[in-house]
C-alpha cells in the first residue's frame, strides 16, 4: 500500500467483541507517516486485571505481545502499510473470555481532477 496524492489510502478497524461489559477496546486509524499506518489502541480495563495485547499474522505467527494491568491502556502502533491488512490485533484477558479481535480493512480511492486547458 503506497500513499500517493492521487490515491489516498483509507482504512478502518473492525471489531468482534464477545463481552463488551467487562472491557472495551477500540482500535483507531490515525493516519500515515512515510510508509507506516499509525494506529491507536485504547482499552478501558476498570478492574485493572491483566490484559494481553498481541498482533498476529493471519497464519497465527505472533509479531507483538505485551501484558498490561492498567485501568486505561493507550498504545500507538506504527504498522508498515504493506502488511497492515494482513494482521489482526487481539485483546484478551487471562481466561480469554473477553476477547476482542480487530482487523484492518483497506481500500484505495482514486481521485481524478479535470481542469480546463486555456
Amino acid at each position: 500500500m503506497i500513499l500517493v496524492s492521487l490515491c489516498p489510502w483509507l482504512g478502518y478497524a473492525q471489531s468482534v467483541n464477545n463481552d463488551p461489559v467487562e472491557r472495551t477496546a477500540q482500535l483507531t486509524y490515525l493516519g500515515s507517516k512515510a510508509d507506516s499506518s499509525i494506529l491507536l489502541l485504547e482499552v478501558k480495563n476498570e478492574k485493572a486485571e491483566k490484559v494481553y495485547v498481541s498482533i498476529q499474522q493471519r497464519d497465527g505467527q505472533v509479531l507483538y505481545k505485551e501484558t498490561f494491568n492498567d485501568k486505561i491502556i493507550t498504545k500507538r502502533f506504527f504498522m508498515p502499510k504493506d502488511i497492515a491488512s494482513e494482521v489482526i490485533f487481539v485483546v484478551s484477558d487471562a481466561k480469554d473470555k473477553n476477547r476482542q479481535v480487530f482487523q484492518l480493512n483497506t481500500r484505495f480511492v482514486e481521485e481524478v481532477y479535470v481542469t480546463k486547458a486555456d
